[in-house]
């Protein structure tokens, strides 16, 4: 290496991506099938360690190292930039590189890099006083040592960013001090060493720390981090990582004060940190942590990532948080006023007006905007054209014309350079209110987002909302008269008076719940994949192709079905003669209270037996209820916990839908139901000599007994579900997968479906069987309300235990960050109360006299 005898500085002109000889680099460009997965942070790393290597190599014989970008087409900035990364040099990336367009930026920046102070050769250390220790570095430069920084060349157009932590109290002293070293060679040949040191005031009041704290080096180092952490990890995760500092911070300061000053749910903030949030949101929206394939080139985002690890606070404020000016207001003015004049404005949507002319300065480009109501005649006067013969304003150049509009334009773009020598602003020229609504946060700019994989995102109109709701109230006013009634038309089918139909008819609701669990699965597999990656209309649509169809091949059927008479004569309905029997029932024979079988009586006498039974009913029905608020666990927090879990399949990139795992509860109903009517009805029927096996109590008692096993085995899952994620550190990172498979959570959903074959179609069974011959389907729906019931119990309990839990500033078990949540302790009341369910239903139903007998097969 000829440079290795004397250091120095190496610039590296880039202008196509290099593929031949050693450091070769493939193709392998941006892929939008990787946004929003595991692989995702490998399209910015490099591809190879081949340029870290040769960077250490470089760092070792003092060599710094420059890149200079300029392709049009994709390079492969990431991995090239190594070479800056570690020997403390500088990335310049030039987008769509044209020789016309860049050469005053390319002259300006080459020439501000040989020409600026630059120390040579240096190492920097950084100590700090007792009880304090720096833990982190951030920068461009290569660590040597836990505290010694090496950087072959360093100037002042670059900045570090360190952590640190507290070792023990600080409470014992009243200052702590830091001192930076910088050991270097000058540009004459001198070694030299400047030393700075600080010291900094040590306070008891944690608000009294608020109040002091720096905006721009909060920002500076939360921007460096998140830069760090977007080469390990999604997009979407480092961007709700930042929230949830901002987030933690702020609640922190106003827990100081909650009581104090009676706030209730508003927002407290110091003095200090009032532009905090802002900056926060801005940072999110920077061109390297924005949106996902569709937003930023990677080249691009790969560029704005390396300046950002190296940029002062100020420039990097001024970076993420654009400056803008109205100018067509100025262009009046006289030379010399205009300076003075200029103010700056907010970046909002009402700050533009589309009769005016706008500038965008960031520190790197200028974006000069012109409203769609510009006056043609100033739009000439500045650019030298006309937009009606010249469109595309993208492609202008700016040169000064000979008028005052455009000398004071020239004259304002030159006073803005002059403020950063830094970097040359490159002008671009932009018409329409469009151009800057990715930036500007307001309804019309937010009204469609871009996610990971590049799909819009839009909230609804107030119509499209109106609409949803009344298709699902449609749809629950369907399901309410569709299935109880189609199953019991479909147990009618079977006659009761016949021995072998009457034995059949218990199987019909076996395998009737058995086609509803295998239709659903295969539903569910398939439909969450499709409304998750192709489209929510296909979605929903081909279910309701699919319910058409059968609703064409059920009339079809019309002219074989069974009909039963079941009118209720003079009386009109059911329940009017139920009414009249209840009258009767009050007229009882004095002698013995038993009802008077002659007369009027005697014709009410059967009827009047129903409703005593119907009265036996409700204490089975009320000990179920509770089996109903097990059921509604699955679809809700099970899936939940799903969605926190390792979800690829092996080592592919394929991950299972959170949705999708109710398809192992269906697999499980579908295996159970074939074992139960095909294995062990006919083994419990030769035992207990009961046609149908066991009776239908005892099959709900069993169902309830594996519901409580499934409540359990959920309870030791989700135990080492938070366990998991406490060992890898992602607690308070609810968007990071928790190292654990999701496979555990196979076995809870197994049981429950076991269960299900168990309880819900022994209920089914029970309350059809059990009911008045008019009141069959009202039996089966006195079943359903079991589902309804219990899932209103499990919303009430939801909402007392998350408003218990999360009083007085405590975490609730149901926290939005379910690693910080305690869904094992609700799993344990479930399990409890469940328990106690199951003694109540026990009582009952030994003290429960059926209908009529279960036939005996002998």
């Amino acid at each position: 290496m000829v440079m290795g005898q004397f250091g120095g500085k190496l610039l590296v002109f880039q202008s196509t991506l290099p593929s031949l000889g050693i450091g070769r680099l493939r193709l392998r460009g941006d892929d939008v099938c990787a946004y929003g997965t595991d692989k995702e942070h490998i399209l910015r790393v490099p591809e190879d360690t081949f340029y870290k290597q040769m960077a250490a190599e470089f760092t070792k014989n003092q060599i710094a190292v420059d890149i200079f970008s300029l392709s049009g087409q994709y390079c492969d900035v990431a991995s090239l930039s190594s070479l800056a990364k570690y020997t403390g040099g500088q990335v310049y990336h030039y987008p769509s590189f044209h020789a016309t367009t860049h050469r005053d930026k390319l002259k300006h920046e080459l020439s501000r890099n040989l020409t600026r102070e630059t120390a040579w050769e240096s190492v920097m250390r950084i100590r700090c006083g007792k009880g304090v220790r720096f833990t982190t570095y951030h920068g461009h430069f290569m660590l040597r040592t836990t505290d010694l920084l090496a950087l072959p060349a360093v100037d002042s157009d670059k900045a570090f960013a360190m952590q640190l932590s507290l070792e023990e109290t600080l409470m014992t002293t009243q200052t702590v001090y830091f001192q930076v070293a910088l050991l270097y060679t000058s540009s004459s040949g001198e070694r030299r060493i400047r030393v700075h040191t600080a010291a900094a005031p040590v306070v008891t009041d944690l608000g009294e720390m608020y109040r002091q704290a720096d905006t721009g080096a909060i920002v500076s180092l939360l921007a460096r981090i998140s830069v760090e952490n977007s080469l390990s990890d999604k997009l979407d995760s480092v961007r709700q990582q930042l929230q949830l500092k901002l987030v933690r911070s702020l609640k922190e300061y106003r827990n100081l004060y909650v009581v104090q000053h009676r706030i209730g749910g508003r927002l407290i903030y110091p003095e200090s940190l009032r532009y905090l949030p802002l900056y926060i949101l801005a940072l999110c929206k920077s061109l390297a942590l924005r949106g996902g394939y569709a937003d930023v080139s990677l080249d691009e985002r790969c560029a704005a990532g390396f300046s950002m690890m190296i940029l002062p606070a100020k420039r990097l404020l001024n970076f993420i948080y654009p400056s803008l000016y109205r100018l067509d207001e100025v262009l009046t003015m006289e030379p010399d006023r205009i300076d003075g004049s200029l103010r700056r404005l907010p970046l909002t949507l009402q700050c533009l007006d589309s009769a005016g002319l706008y500038l965008l300065d960031d520190g790197f480009t200028f974006l000069v905007w012109l409203g769609r109501m510009l006056q043609p005649e100033l739009v000439n006067d500045v650019f030298g054209v006309s937009l009606a013969n010249f469109p595309d304003l993208s492609k202008v150049q700016l040169t000064e014309c000979d008028n005052n509009h455009s000398r004071n334009f020239m004259t304002v773009l030159r006073t803005q350079r002059g403020k950063d020598s830094l970097c040359y602003q490159l002008p671009r020229v932009g018409l329409g209110l469009l151009t800057l609504s990715s930036m500007f946060p307001s309804p019309g700019s937010q009204q469609c987002d871009i996610s990971a994989d590049s799909r819009s995102e839009c909230p609804s109109s107030s119509l499209q909302t109106a609409f949803f709701y009344v298709s699902l109230y449609l749809v629950a006013i369907a399901q309410s008269g569709h299935k109880p009634c189609v199953q019991a038309f479909g147990a009618d089918q079977f006659d009761a008076t016949d021995p072998i139909e009457s034995s059949s008819r218990s199987s019909f609701f076996n395998w009737w719940y058995f086609g509803v669990s295998a239709s659903a699965t295969v539903a569910v597999a398939v439909m969450s994949y499709v409304q998750d990656n192709v489209s929510w209309g296909l979605g929903f649509g081909v279910p309701c192709i699919i319910m058409l169809l059968a609703l064409i091949v059920f009339l079809l059927g019309t002219r074989t079905y069974r009909f039963y008479d079941s009118s209720p004569g003079k009386d009109g309905s059911v329940f009017l003669r139920a009414g009249k029997v209840f009258r009767a029932w009050r007229k009882r024979s004095p002698e013995g209270g038993a009802l008077v079988e002659h007369g009027e009586y005697a014709e009410n006498a059967v009827l009047a037996e129903e409703v005593r039974g119907l009265a036996r009913l409700f204490p089975i029905w009320a000990a179920c209820l509770l089996y109903g608020v097990v059921f509604a666990q699955s679809p809700t927090l099970f899936t939940k916990q799903a969605a926190t879990l390792d979800r690829r399949v092996g080592s592919s990139l394929f991950q299972i839908p959170p949705a999708a795992m109710q398809c192992f509860l269906g697999v499980s109903i579908i295996i159970c139901v074939v074992l139960y009517d095909r294995v062990l009805v006919p083994v419990a029927r030769r035992i207990t000599g009961v046609a149908s096996g066991i009776t239908m109590l005892q099959r709900i008692g069993t169902g309830m007994a594996l519901a409580l096993a499934a409540l359990v085995v959920a309870t030791l899952m989700e135990m080492r579900r938070l366990r998991a994620a406490r060992d890898a550190g992602v607690v308070d990172v609810p968007e990071a997968v928790v190292p654990m498979s999701l496979w555990w959570m196979v076995p809870q959903y197994v049981l429950l479906g076991a269960a299900d074959v168990f309880t819900l179609v022994g209920m089914q069974e029970f309350f059809y069987d059990q009911m008045p011959g008019e009141l069959k389907s009202l039996g089966l729906a006195l079943y359903l309300s079991v589902l309804g019931v219990g899932s209103f119990i499990s919303s009430f309990l939801i909402s007392v235990i998350d408003g218990v839990t999360s009083r007085d500033g405590g975490t609730s078990w149901f926290a939005d960050n379910l690693n910080r949540g305690h869904l094992d302790y609700f799993y344990l009341l479930l399990a409890a109360l469940t328990a106690l369910e199951l003694v109540a239903y026990l009582y009952f139903s030994a003290t429960y006299v059926y209908k009529r007998k279960p036939v005996n097969v002998h």
